[in-house]
């Protein structure tokens, strides 16, 4: 743009010098020399000066839009579902229910559901079912031996005692969460349920019971 108007304007000046020329009319030698040598002049200056000016500098394209991509997937979060596909006890159904088909249950629906998938871990004649496992460790913490039963695989209730007398302590529990307690030897007619003065002692004496059930689940018979 910019030699553009320098050429232009080399042209007005010409012109000009051409029409002035004429209008006057002076055609002696004299004023023909002087004005060729002030247009050689005036044109030698405008070449300068237009060889002297940068090339101009294309504008810089607007940078691009960076290129979004949708982030993977997370993994998916681990969740204490029954680790086969058809669960067998009512414990296994409800819990797969629960975390699948987002059924919900009160606290004590949980509670019962887990009672009663207790009382039906034997048969009759008292063998074991065959989603029914079962375990112990001795908690060296509070002398207790805990007792484990698994359904499906999963720990879902735990009694802690003393070889040869009745449970002292009775846990309960949903997916990988203790829901409630029941502090036998203490004479409490109920469940003692998460923020209860009860289970936070339970909780803190016997520490975490799911967790170190997961060591003998696998060995459980």
């Amino acid at each position: 743009m910019v030699k553009l108007v320098i050429l232009l304007s080399a042209v007005i000046a010409v012109a000009s010098i051409l029409i002035v020329y004429i209008v006057l009319k002076k055609k002696d030698k004299n004023t023909y020399s002087i004005l060729m040598t002030a247009f050689s002049i005036f044109a030698a200056l405008l070449f300068g000066v237009y060889q002297a000016l940068p090339e101009p500098t294309p504008p810089s394209p607007p940078p691009s839009p960076p290129v979004t991509t949708s982030p993977p997937p997370s993994a998916p979060i681990p969740t204490a579902l029954t680790p086969v596909s058809e669960p067998q006890s009512l414990y296994g159904r409800a819990l797969k229910r629960s975390v699948t088909e987002h059924v919900y249950y009160e606290d004590w629906e949980k509670a019962n559901i887990i009672t009663e998938t207790y009382y039906d871990r034997k048969y009759a004649d008292g063998t074991h079912k065959e989603w029914y496992t079962s375990a112990k460790y001795d908690d060296r913490n509070t002398g207790y031996t805990i007792g484990l039963y698994f359904a499906d695989g999963l720990l879902f209730f735990a009694s802690a005692y003393h070889v040869g007398e009745a449970d002292a302590v009775t846990f309960y529990f949903w997916g990988d969460k203790m829901l409630a307690c029941h502090n036998l030897i203490g004479g409490e007619d109920s469940l003692s349920y998460a923020g209860s003065d009860t289970y936070n002692y339970m909780l803190s004496a016997f520490g975490n019971i799911y967790e170190k059930a997961q060591l003998y689940a696998q060995d459980a018979k």
